[in-house]
């Protein structure tokens, strides 16, 4: 079944303000997690269309992002795994069979890896889900000039 009625439910639960930053962000969402996020850089060389990843262990979450992408892009990416966090989402549809092989040969082991979901351009309700709630955080990040008029914006 569908979560995407409770987005806005998960919204409301993070008692957010009409604006926050990213470090204020991650601590809500830990919070709700049980468990520190660690945002991870990295280049993207050879991540193909994924844009993002969630690495959840046992001690820690992280997120790995590409630094290869625009900040804003970063940040929607970022939004995007909270989206999976926030809706208890599991499994990975996004990574092909060798990829995450891969990626579990590299970190899973050493760090305890219990699963991993991806941000690319797969359409699962997934994936749909944590999109939609990734825009809703990202207008948290980046609010809309709401006090001016477009009087005021244009100088007219």
């Amino acid at each position: 079944m569908s979560d995407l009625a409770n987005i806005d439910s998960v919204i409301l639960s993070l008692q957010l303000p009409d604006a926050i930053d990213m470090h204020s962000l991650l601590a809500r969402v830990e919070a709700v997690y049980g468990k520190k996020l660690q945002l991870t850089p990295v280049s993207g060389k050879g991540w193909g269309k994924t844009t993002g990843l969630w690495v959840d262990t046992v001690e820690v979450g992280f997120i790995l992002y590409r630094t290869c992408d625009p900040v804003l892009y970063q940040q929607h990416s970022i939004c995007h795994e909270l989206g999976h966090i926030l809706l208890r989402h599991t499994g990975c549809t996004v990574l092909n069979e060798k990829s995450a092989k891969n990626l579990f040969q590299s970190i899973g082991r050493k760090r305890g890896m219990a699963s991993l979901l991806a941000r690319g351009n797969d359409r699962n309700i997934q994936e749909i889900e944590a999109e939609t709630l990734a825009f809703k955080l990202a207008e948290k990040l980046h609010p809309p000039y709401s006090d001016s008029s477009i009087d005021e914006v244009f100088g007219l």
